[in-house]
């Protein structure tokens, strides 16, 4: 499943979505989420979409082990 902010898209549209998120937001930047059972060639698949759909920064912004915050 993927999410642009809280809601649900169609991965067939993720570049367009993006696309319009980020004209929305006016930002170059775009920030993955997954839980850790996520597939790292999912993740670079996104990544890929996301250079696509103008994005000029990409963070992953993970959690500590054992469900705890973000990680440093």
């Amino acid at each position: 499943e993927i999410y642009t902010f809280s809601r649900k898209i169609d991965p067939n549209n993720l570049e367009a979505e993006l696309k319009k998120e980020l004209e929305n937001v006016q930002s170059d930047t775009v920030i993955i989420r997954g839980d850790q059972n996520v597939f790292l060639g999912s993740a670079v698949n996104v990544m890929a979409v996301a250079r696509k759909a103008g994005a000029v920064k990409i963070n992953v912004l993970t959690q500590n082990p054992g469900g705890g915050g973000p990680a440093p």
